[in-house]
């Protein structure tokens, strides 16, 4: 089947992006669709029977229709990094909300609070109400009527549909009540309603749109300028600039801005950014080089063979894009409620004034009634209970050193029945520690160290960074330092009369070393003094301490464990051994591409998944799972492809973000349960005309309240999640 990619605008909340979701799946052609918010993406996966570009154009067709505007997926890095904001005016609405609403607020407690007052005076203060509210519900709350009639149209009303009718019945019927010369009204709720819903859209929306930082970071890994020979020199002209066959020069330590092979030098490359290898790599001329990697210990040139916008760098960027617009949005409870509740109570408030007027009643007492239903079946218990657990148990999260993007997060996490891990700088520490010396004649082990730290004295290799010591740095000062790209490093001391006079520090074929058979899964450092070999110092990526615990944990709780790792099969097996798993768990060396393919094919056998990882490799993989988490010392462009961030060191923190989660889970059920349970009740009395509107208005804060209440007594008594399991 043919994949089409649209990009659409205007989308407001996750609602919208359901019902552009449900629309396209009416196309005629359309196998599936899934539409992200976030990413504000839909793609389409189109039947072998149908032409993609006809159903491409019915499919915009469809979303033009109800008011979002659809256009082709752009791959350049400049639509990549673009913001897709649907509501750019909303901070200007919340804030606008938040000032009439509380005018409004204390107008309305004068009412409440002073029964004293005048009948004159109360309906001035009435009158003033309704001005300030007026513009509170049909302006700020205007996306939510728009919203709430287009998700109407598509068969998927949600909150957004309750929250206008909610909002605007109790006004409807303020006014009603002022018409009749009645002060008794109920602003406040239709406005405040209004805006505690449009602040909880804006940090919603906020964190949200994070998927353009993650390509943004992506992209901003590799330089923006480089320096292009020509003419016997060189010259700084921007990356974009440059075309397949130029050449340009790398100074050590810069990172490669451009795709291509070495033609000129030798060096070690750092390529941990895009496959995730713990030790840097030998390379020399002929050898491929790509954008973002960093260029070790020699001056090279390359020739360009990946311009900007086709490096391995943009098919990454492009991936977290296209993963990110894959991810369909989570409904919450309340939202799945509400759209099989709002045509039932829109249905009864119809029968209840068709009804009352039906059976003698006045016109105006059968409305009174009808608008009664809708204010005393407001959604705010509904609403509110959702954003409130989430914002609580985020809350409490971060305390415990993880970082929730939002509530959808929340929930993605509290339904995972598999969790895969990367291996470098994830489940290892990420950097190269020494586990084993090797030293000839037994017993000079801390002579060999001592050696090889005046060797790497104020290198900054990986391996350089493991070797040194205070006192070699010293030591070093007396000597000069001469790099040989993709053997090793050696040291000459400045003054003759000095011992030692020479020493190198490298791989066993540049010193011609023996005499120990080659380490499995570890890199060797071997030492050279004055022409003797003294031996050899074994170095791996270690295992973190409480990894061990945490996969045994996981799986004591039911879930699933997959490592996926961009590093060679050696170093993958002895890890997944370490850990348990077996060979159909462990895929090594993983492209980006690899991980999130591995992913999505999990999930379409039934899976919910959460990788963690840290690396710009593993963003791809991030943003495909049904929840990414960053490890604290991830990349940036990690960090804002994932949903979850663990802040601070160690794996236990994930341990807690999934305890956090089902906890969160099990009160939003609860929370429902009293809000459907209330409904259940008050509908039916306010049909009867048993209740009057003021005591409707209270009904409808009570179950608010009482929600508040039970969200309270859960987070001091049940969100206190386990500490995880212990460092080993």
């Amino acid at each position: 089947m043919a994949t089409i990619l649209l990009e659409l605008d205007k989308m407001w909340c996750t609602s919208c992006a359901r019902a552009c979701e449900r629309v396209l799946q009416r196309v005629p052609g359309v196998a599936t669709a899934t539409v992200g918010f976030g990413s504000a993406v839909a793609t389409l996966e189109v039947r072998d029977d149908h032409d993609p570009a006809s159903v491409a154009h019915r499919a915009a067709a469809a979303t033009d229709a109800m008011g979002y505007p659809a256009r082709p997926f752009d791959p350049s890095p400049a639509s990549l990094i673009t913001t897709h904001a649907p509501t750019m005016d909303l901070p200007v609405r919340v804030a606008i909300g938040a000032l009439l609403g509380m005018w409004v607020m204390a107008l309305q407690i004068v009412l409440y609070v002073d029964p004293t007052l005048t009948h004159a005076t109360r309906t001035m203060l009435a009158r003033a109400a309704g001005v300030l509210s007026t513009p509170v519900v049909f302006v700020v709350g205007w996306p939510f009527i728009v919203a709430g009639w287009r998700t109407l149209r598509a068969g998927v009303a949600g909150l957004d549909v309750l929250v206008s009718a909610g909002a605007i019945g109790a006004w409807g019927l303020s006014v009603l009540q002022l018409v009749r010369g009645v002060p008794e009204v109920w602003f406040d709720a239709a406005a405040m309603l209004v805006v505690f819903l449009s602040a909880g859209r804006l940090l919603d929306q906020r964190a949200r749109h994070q998927g353009a930082d993650a390509v943004r970071d992506l992209l901003a890994l590799a330089p923006d300028r480089v320096q292009r020979l020509q003419d016997g020199g060189t010259e700084e002209v921007p990356a974009a600039e440059i075309r397949r066959g130029d050449r340009i020069a790398v100074a050590p330590g810069e990172r490669f801005a451009l795709d291509g092979s070495i033609r000129e030098g030798s060096t070690v490359i750092d390529r941990s950014a895009l496959t995730g290898e713990a030790l840097p790599v030998a390379a020399g001329p002929g050898g491929a080089v790509f954008a973002a990697e960093i260029n070790g210990d020699g001056p090279v040139v390359i020739e360009v063979e990946g311009e900007v916008g086709q490096r391995r760098v943009d098919q990454i960027a492009r991936t977290v894009r296209i993963a990110l617009g894959r991810r369909s949005e989570v409904p919450t409870l309340g939202e799945r409620v509400a759209e099989h509740l709002v045509p039932v109570i829109m249905a009864l408030a119809v029968a209840t004034g068709v009804g009352a007027w039906w059976l003698g009643g006045d016109p105006e007492a059968a409305t009174l009634r009808a608008l009664t239903v809708l204010v005393v079946s407001c959604p705010c218990a509904l609403g509110v209970s959702a954003p409130l657990v989430s914002a609580v148990a985020i809350g409490r999260a971060a305390s415990h050193g993880v970082l929730f993007r939002d509530g959808d997060a929340l929930r993605r996490l509290a339904e995972i029945d598999l969790v895969a891990f990367d291996k470098t700088g994830t489940l290892t520490e990420g950097s190269p520690v020494i586990v084993g010396i090797d030293a000839s004649p037994p017993g000079t082990t801390e002579a060999l160290l001592y050696y090889a730290s005046i060797a790497e004295a104020g290198a900054a290799h990986p391996i350089a960074k493991a070797l040194r010591r205070d006192d070699g740095d010293d030591a070093a000062a007396g000597g000069e330092h001469r790099t040989v790209p993709g053997s090793g490093i050696e040291w000459r001391a400045t003054r003759r009369t000095a011992s030692p006079q020479h020493i190198r520090v490298g791989s066993r074929r540049w010193l011609g070393a023996g005499g120990w058979p080659e380490a499995p899964g570890q890199t060797e450092a071997w030492v050279e003094v004055d022409g003797t070999i003294l031996g050899r110092v074994r170095l791996t990526d270690a295992l973190r301490s409480d990894a061990v615990s945490v996969a045994r944990h996981l799986r004591a709780h039911g879930l699933g464990l997959r490592l996926w790792s961009g590093d060679a099969a050696e170093p993958v097996a002895q890890v997944a051994q370490q850990l348990g798993l077996s060979a159909t768990e462990v895929h090594a060396q993983s492209s980006p591409e690899d991980k999130s393919a591995l992913a999505t094919d999990l999930q379409r056998q039934g899976h919910r998944i959460a990788f963690v990882g840290d690396g710009v490799n593993d963003a791809p993989a991030l943003a495909a799972a049904d929840v990414g988490i960053a490890m604290g010392e991830a990349t940036d462009a990690a960090r804002a492809a994932a949903a979850v961030v663990i802040r601070g060191g160690g794996l236990a923190p994930v341990v807690r973000a999934i305890a956090i989660a089902r906890s969160a889970r099990g009160m939003a059920q609860r929370a429902l349960i009293w809000a459907v349970s209330y409904n259940a009740i008050a509908v039916p009395v306010a049909m009867l005309g048993w209740i009057e509107p003021q005591w409707a208005a209270l009904a409808m804060v009570g179950s608010s309240l009482t929600v508040t209440a039970g969200v309270s007594r859960w987070a001091s008594r049940e969100l206190h999640p386990p500490p995880g399991p212990a460092r080993r």
